[in-house]
């Protein structure tokens, strides 16, 4: 099924996004931005990288989603060498991202970070 450039998997319940023209256009509320910044300490700059990482993880955020706004989560590796959650919906053909922080630790197990071996 295609969801705005959005193809979903309705088996795994994994979606893989596409970009039609291999450019992403993102469009922050302003309200977002410094309220990812002061609660979660990511910049919009590196939330948006999260999207450009190759091995990125898209769901679709089912907990959130309304029959109005569909919402989604990506896992995805930051320029500031860092696993992301970002949660964002898609407006006009546009990227709005709604949240972004820092993943958990089960969610790199999703991304796919190898669990590193502390003693």
């Amino acid at each position: 099924m295609l969801l705005n450039n959005v193809v979903l998997d309705t088996t795994k319940k994994v979606c893989i996004m596409r970009s039609m023209t291999s450019k992403i256009v993102f469009d922050w509320d302003q309200w977002n931005v410094q309220k990812n910044e002061m609660k979660h300490g990511v910049s919009h700059l590196e939330a948006e990288s999260a999207f450009f990482d190759p091995g990125y993880k898209l769901f679709q955020d089912q907990k959130h989603s309304t029959a109005k706004e569909l919402r989604y989560i990506l896992y995805g590796y930051s320029i500031e060498n860092r696993v992301l959650m970002v949660g964002f919906t898609l407006k006009k053909k546009k990227v709005r991202i709604i949240t972004a922080r820092q993943a958990s630790r089960k969610e790199r197990v999703i991304y796919g970070e190898k669990k590193s071996k502390t003693k």
